[in-house]
């Protein structure tokens, strides 16, 4: 190998490292920046940032911050199950279960108490935590979809159900967990826009919300947390909560 070669190939290594480096400098200060900003517990953080991570289908970065809110006992393991569980009625339960391999046993090994297994009794308990976010969100989505598509709404209640009774997470905490996800799922607005205004309902501020938007444009982009910002915006100013209801 001649010296020309040897030394534009040390040349190239350093520019690499130096457009490496710089790209850290502008990720930490964006981190720094965005939590600085904000007002949340580290318990909020962790629950936001994770759902954040799974929205935007970081699954490494998803299973790493687990394990980092597990080792600093930000989040127990029950939490780290029930917000993973509350995660499945909106990425699916394929992608919940690939982060889910990826934990510790003794996460893996953690247990939320379900309803009985009988689709009456699940569809029940799905119908009364659903009508605690929105009470008249049942009769809404019911006449919506009921006729078109009676098999959807027969089988969302139980999976509902299943995903939303376990108490190791708060009411708060589980909306604060669904709306992070869904900002940084991106493909679903009208979601997005219910669980504002349910959230909203069920007593966080419209300034933790901000708080999520806030973070997110880290995790999941600007759009993302604009996307997240004008919801908020329109349900404070409308008071509208259920973008399904004419």
């Amino acid at each position: 190998m001649t010296k020309l070669m040897l030394m534009t190939l040390f040349s190239l290594f350093m520019t690499t490292s130096a457009q490496a480096q710089n790209m850290n400098n502008i990720s930490q200060r964006a981190y720094r920046d965005v939590f600085e900003h904000t007002q949340l517990s580290k318990k909020e953080q962790s629950l936001v940032s994770i759902a954040l991570l799974i929205g935007a289908n970081q699954k490494q970065l998803a299973v790493t911050t687990i394990q980092e809110a597990l080792n600093a006992k930000t989040l127990t393991p029950q939490q780290i199950i029930s917000l993973l569980a509350q995660l499945t009625s909106y990425v699916g339960f394929p992608k919940i279960e690939a982060i889910t391999e990826g934990l510790p046993e003794k996460i893996q090994k953690a247990q939320i108490k379900l309803p009985k297994d009988t689709i009456n009794i699940r569809h029940a308990v799905g119908k009364k935590y659903y009508e605690k976010l929105d009470p008249k969100g049942y009769q809404v989505i019911n006449a919506a979809f009921g006729d078109a598509a009676p098999q959807l709404v027969a089988t969302t209640y139980p999976l509902f159900g299943d995903a939303f009774s376990h108490q190791a997470l708060t009411i708060r905490e589980k909306q604060l967990v669904t709306v992070s996800c869904l900002t940084a799922l991106g493909s679903a607005q009208p979601q997005l826009s219910f669980h504002v205004g349910t959230s909203l309902h069920v007593g966080l501020t419209a300034n933790t919300l901000y708080d999520i938007a806030t973070i997110s444009q880290y995790y999941s982009g600007m759009p993302s947390a604009y996307n997240l910002a004008l919801a908020i915006k329109q349900h404070t100013e409308s008071q509208k909560q259920n973008p399904y209801a004419e």
